[in-house]
């Protein structure tokens, strides 16, 4: 599935900047300053556990356990989903640090989701 994104184009980036990227994370956050993400699912499917063994992984080699990872469910808190807009299960919203980034899909393109939170993270502009 394609993963789709309204702040930054899909891109990727070759494996060589990659890994400088994540060698210098320490410059894309403050000292002590984790990203706080929450995943919008739907249910106990195996979409939604899929989606999570997909991602977490993902999240782990960027921060190296230093990130938040908050799972919604929108059968069980509506109200969350409605209050932040999301209307689409398997949504990834990167809610801090600001501005937001989401990123709607089944989490299957580590790079480009690499891709796309470095860039986010970095305050780069990717090139298509």
């Amino acid at each position: 599935m394609e993963h789709l994104c309204a702040d930054v184009p899909a891109w990727r980036l070759h494996t060589q900047e990659w890994w400088k990227l994540v060698q210098t994370r320490q410059r894309f956050l403050l000292p002590g300053q984790n990203p706080f993400f929450r995943l919008y699912i739907s249910g106990a499917t195996s979409r939604s556990t899929d989606a999570i063994a997909n991602l977490r992984p993902v999240l782990e080699k960027l921060f190296e356990g230093n990130y938040d990872l908050r799972i919604t469910d929108i059968y069980q808190e509506p109200q969350t989903a409605n209050a932040a807009r999301v209307y689409l299960a398997l949504t990834l919203v990167l809610e801090h640090p600001s501005p937001e980034l989401r990123i709607v899909g089944d989490f299957t393109g580590e790079e480009e989701i690499r891709s796309l939170l470095i860039a986010r993270l970095s305050n780069q502009t990717p090139d298509e």
